[in-house]
């Protein structure tokens, strides 16, 4: 018997007019039993409007990057991909091709611990072409009295999220977390940084491709603009630079929020679970709460002598608090 372990497949869409589509696909081992989620998440940059859903659903098979429900199929592969929803607030079909050739053995970060256990984080794919739809029906969509199918195809993101370290043991309290796409680079990183404020050794990484992948693990980051967000109860920086190096590579980013786009209380989500259930999950998973951004980035890469510069860029980017 497991006391513990957790997996997640998360994939997100950007649309060129600027709708912000997320996926996750989660499985939770606790003390044997074992529970599997599926949540989704609309946000647009040009209207305050959101679609929210987090429904626990009974798994029949995981084989790999592949998990299958009675109502939800996952399939990410290095070549292709494809998710299948169909629960009775949203149906949905993506189709998720790869811009390159995929690797899905390339390193990931990860943290481990003395006492036992690692957390691992995996970019799988950083840059895919998605298309496909979503349809609301009567209860989840945005016009309650008719169904609503939207067409989504724009540049899409996948990683994989692996921990069989207590959520008590993870030395994380803060978590930055961004993707970025120029059409010469393709990035995505994770830093994170301890309840004193240091970064947890393996802790932080970002990962890239320009015309081939490689990763900087020498990062550091200062954020400034420190506001409260009333929803959550926690402040969030308006503004952070994020560097990174490895030997003659070096990137500098200077973030800039420019709106909320997804706003997540991970233990509020799985209310099927009941009260008690979901105050012991509360505690265990530490209580994470965050703030996923539509944001502006001036970039600065130097690529072995080749500097490359860019203003404006929008991005997605997450910053995360744990209790």
């Amino acid at each position: 018997m497991r006391l513990f372990r957790f997996e997640k497949w998360f994939t997100d869409v950007m649309t060129p007019s600027r709708e912000y589509l997320i996926v996750f696909h989660t499985l939770l081992e606790l003390f044997g039993f074992r529970i599997c989620f599926v949540e989704i998440n609309l946000a647009r940059y040009h209207r305050d409007q959101t679609f929210h859903l987090n429904r626990k659903i009974r798994l029949r098979k995981r084989q790999g990057h592949r998990v299958t429900t009675r109502r939800c199929d996952l399939l990410l592969e290095e070549k292709n991909g494809r998710i299948r929803i169909t629960l009775p607030e949203v149906d949905m079909d993506l189709n998720i091709s790869p811009a390159y050739r995929c690797d899905f053995n390339q390193p990931g970060m990860v943290i481990r611990r003395r006492r036992g256990g690692w957390l691992e984080w995996r970019p799988l794919i950083l840059n895919a072409r998605v298309t496909g739809y979503m349809t609301f029906n009567e209860k989840g969509g945005t016009d309650k009295n008719q169904a609503l199918t939207e067409r989504f195809e724009g540049i899409g993101y996948s990683d994989y999220l692996f921990s069989s370290m207590a959520p008590w043991n993870v030395p994380v309290v803060q978590l930055f977390w961004g993707r970025l796409h120029t059409g010469e680079l393709d990035m995505t990183y994770s830093f994170a940084l301890d309840k004193h404020g240091q970064e947890p050794v393996g802790a932080s990484v970002m990962f890239c491709r320009k015309g081939e992948y490689f990763h900087l693990e020498r990062a550091s980051l200062n954020a400034t603009g420190w506001e409260k967000a009333s929803t959550l109860g926690i402040s969030t920086p308006s503004n952070y630079t994020l560097t990174a190096a490895s030997g003659n590579i070096s990137i500098e980013l200077e973030i800039s929020h420019l709106k909320e786009a997804i706003v997540s209380e991970f233990w509020k989500n799985p209310r099927e679970m009941g009260r008690l259930a979901r105050g012991m999950l509360r505690h265990l998973s530490k209580e994470p709460r965050g703030i996923k951004y539509f944001s502006s980035a001036r970039l600065k890469l130097d690529f072995r002598g080749q500097v490359l510069t860019m203003s404006e860029v929008l991005m997605i980017d997450e910053y995360v608090r744990f209790i």
